[in-house]
């Protein structure tokens, strides 16, 4: 799940990449493993 939103972020896929954020936090991802994730793809 990591790579999927690093990558929607360095390819500049703001729309796709804030989806995916929204199904990962309903699912029960952790808010803080996602923006460490989106850091790095930054």
């Amino acid at each position: 799940m990591a790579g999927k939103l690093m990558t929607l972020l360095s390819d500049l896929k703001e729309a796709e990449a804030l989806a995916f954020v929204d199904k990962a936090l309903g699912e029960g991802a952790d808010p803080e493993g996602l923006l460490a994730d989106a850091k790095e793809g930054m």
